[in-house]
């Protein structure tokens, strides 16, 4: 009678378990099926190529030979980590009841001038209202600064912003300290902003998306790689400058931006190269080039391209 019972029940748990099984199937078949939606702010290939240019003509080619900035055009960060940040900062925001604003991408230049990008949460700051970066520190948030005006961070005392160990601020090479960041992005105005002052008064040294955009703009991208047999490996951040657009609004004319490129792995080199899908096949792009070449239109078609922008700065203060 007892074996009965134990043959009886484990038929009931295989019969669960298959349906279970069957019923997970079905999902994933019907989410597989649906099909995916082009985000908000993908942009053709053609538009990164004039911003990308934009960028080499009005801020590199001006100071060849003049002064010591570096010419480095893309900064990039792995899929792995990027999808890591995104959790940690949902769930250091609800631990803390921090409403995120939006994924700030704060400019900076280390020592040796090169430029770089730490990706930061924003929220609201107290003071002025305005969404600014922040971090944390000794379990309290720390906003990088309280006006993107500013030439530097109104924070001066750095010593006691070096831990790491609670940092939301993210580089190429992992996190990074409050204290490094502000560096940074001081350094960034003297060697990055300064110069162009006559040309660009205020130029953008905060660039933002909604979180939700950065997120949607990330499953989109995987997505279109599974589907396509692309061997996603992460995304280069690319240094761009916007032109006279009218549809952007005259304060964003001439000023810094960025825009996002995905990259696959080279099996032969071990590489991560960009790309953009145009719908039929993938165009690599090779952000060593002081100049990239437009395609033909009928390829360059924004609602299968890869690449992503129209994001919002400060200064001038967006509205994302």
């Amino acid at each position: 009678m007892k074996n009965k019972f134990l043959k009886c029940s484990l038929a009931i748990v295989g019969l669960t378990i298959g349906l279970a099984s069957c019923e997970k199937e079905n999902q994933t078949t019907e989410e597989t099926s649906v099909e995916l939606q082009v985000p908000e702010k993908i942009i053709s290939f053609n538009k990164a190529v004039d911003e990308y240019n934009n960028f080499y003509n009005t801020r590199i080619a001006p100071f060849k030979g003049k002064s010591n900035l570096d010419e480095t055009r893309a900064v990039w960060f792995d899929l792995e980590s990027l999808e890591n940040h995104l959790e940690k900062i949902e769930t250091v925001a609800q631990e803390k009841g921090i409403q995120v604003s939006h994924l700030g991408f704060v400019l900076g230049a280390n020592t040796n001038n090169v430029r770089t990008i730490t990706i930061a949460p924003m929220a609201s700051h107290p003071d002025t209202g305005e969404n600014m970066p922040f971090s944390i520190n000794n379990n309290q948030i720390t906003f990088l600064d309280n006006n993107a005006f500013d030439k530097y961070s109104n924070i001066t005392d750095l010593n006691s912003l070096t831990d790491k160990s609670q940092s939301l601020l993210l580089s190429t090479n992992g996190y990074i300290s409050s204290a490094q960041t502000i560096e940074m992005y001081n350094n960034y105005y003297d060697t990055k902003v300064a110069p162009l002052y006559n040309v660009v008064a205020n130029d953008s040294r905060i660039c933002f998306y909604t979180k939700e955009t950065f997120k949607n703009y990330i499953t989109y991208i995987k997505r279109q790689a599974v589907d396509n047999n692309i061997s996603l490996s992460g995304f280069n951040i690319v240094f761009g400058v916007y032109g006279d657009n009218p549809t952007l609004g005259r304060e964003f004319a001439n000023h810094q931006t960025l825009f996002f490129a995905p990259t696959k792995t080279d099996t032969k080199s071990n590489d991560n190269k960009s790309y953009n899908f145009n719908g039929e096949s993938i165009i690599n792009i090779d952000f060593s080039q002081n100049i990239l070449e437009k395609i033909i239109s009928k390829l360059d078609n924004v609602e299968s391209s890869s690449l992503a922008n129209e994001i919002a700065g400060a200064p001038p203060m967006g509205i994302e």
